[in-house]
């Protein structure tokens, strides 16, 4: 059981304490820290406004380019929809009203706090889930997941089996029914029965 917290960086006395105690926890090299699209607003954010740096960022959105039929993620909802995680439709109503919505307003409506915990609320579980499927992807690609190697240049992914949504929505390979259990019994530890 995960706990959701709100750190208001608004909150009379907390904009200049945030580098002195989050410094630490997001530079530490021990802790993943897990995001949807980090690479955006947040990291620059974090380092512009409070000098933090992020050490050791698992993206949750760049996990599921790689495993994407397209040149592009899913978004957060999609993708919690994907591995048919709870409430994702409830979360896509709450982001489409304050995903754009003024966050320097106080108090904040709780449907806004409620938003902003959907948006962490399950990046632990797609963690777990996105690396089950990039481990089983790297086993039958043959090495698709090299340093230095574009998808364009690995000729391990088999194209042939790109798929997309009607609307164009990128759709993740997901070999759950394709892989036999020597492949389910050796990324046992990215079960989804551990949720």
């Amino acid at each position: 059981v995960y706990k959701d917290y709100i750190i208001d960086p608004l909150a009379p006395g907390l904009w200049d304490a945030i580098p002195t105690y989050l410094g630490p926890l997001f530079s530490d090299p021990n802790i993943v820290k897990i995001g949807h699209g980090i690479g955006g607003m947040d990291t620059s954010s974090l380092h512009r406004d409070f000098g933090i740096l992020i050490v050791n960022a698992f993206d949750t959105y760049e996990a599921s380019t790689i495993l994407s039929s397209k040149k592009s993620g899913m978004g957060l909802a999609p993708l919690c929809r994907h591995y048919g995680l709870p409430s994702w439709e409830h979360y896509k109503e709450l982001k489409q009203k304050y995903q754009c919505s003024d966050w320097k307003q106080r108090p904040l409506e709780d449907a806004a706090l409620e938003y902003g915990r959907y948006d962490i609320r399950f990046l632990v579980t797609l963690r777990k889930l996105l690396m089950r499927d990039l481990a089983k992807l790297d086993m039958i690609g043959g090495g698709y997941l090299r340093l230095g190697s574009s998808p364009e240049d690995d000729s391990g992914v088999d194209s042939s089996s790109t798929q997309t949504s009607k609307g164009g929505t990128p759709v993740l390979h997901s070999f759950d029914s394709q892989l036999g259990s020597t492949i389910s019994s050796t990324v046992s530890s990215f079960s989804e029965n551990e949720f």
